[in-house]
């Protein structure tokens, strides 16, 4: 907001991206909803798990 935007830089979308994921998976390991075991760092299981178009088998080099 201080910026003028209601939406982060696009140069911060993944990371803040990760901390949501991250805080809903908190969440969902907290209460018990989750079916697997909760990962020591959940921030970083969430970053492993997000898409990344530079991997992509469907772009050429």
């Amino acid at each position: 907001m201080e910026r003028g935007s209601l939406y982060p830089a696009l140069s911060e979308v993944r990371e803040i991206s990760a901390a949501i994921g991250a805080a809903v998976a908190g969440y969902i390991f907290d209460n018990n909803l989750a079916g697997i075991e909760k990962p020591a760092d959940l921030k970083k299981a969430v970053k492993d798990a997000m898409w990344d178009p530079k991997h992509a088998h469907f772009i050429e080099e």
